[in-house]
């Protein structure tokens, strides 16, 4: 974890996620883009985490004040022009409160339509 004078690192963002999420009950799963000696699954470009908690979610995490690469750009329009949801969150607590909020919004979209 890093210290309380500087940012987190994207490694800790996403660790500290999964977790959280893993006890909420969510299915997350961790895409690897090839780099570092990793198993490729993805492109240059795909979000890191696919999430599936009443809804289907793709992540990108960054750190603090970080923006999108223009590979990123490129594959989350692809992703949204398909009808796929992608957030981009810097905080657990930042994805936790936009996760939730389309949570309620679908289940209550769900019930509505019943």
């Amino acid at each position: 974890m890093s210290s309380p004078t500087t940012s987190p690192s994207e490694a800790d963002i996403k660790a500290d996620l999964i977790k959280a999420l893993t006890i909420a009950g969510a299915e997350v799963h961790r895409i690897q883009a090839g780099r570092r000696g990793k198993m490729h699954l993805g492109g240059k470009g795909i979000p890191d985490l696919f999430v599936l908690w009443g809804v289907g979610v793709w992540i990108e995490v960054k750190r603090p004040g970080e923006s999108l690469s223009e590979d990123q750009k490129k594959v989350h329009k692809k992703l949204t022009d398909a009808g796929h949801c992608v957030l981009v969150v810097s905080s657990v607590e930042s994805a936790m409160d936009q996760l939730c909020f389309m949570r309620s919004a679908f289940y209550d979209g769900k019930v509505r339509q019943a």
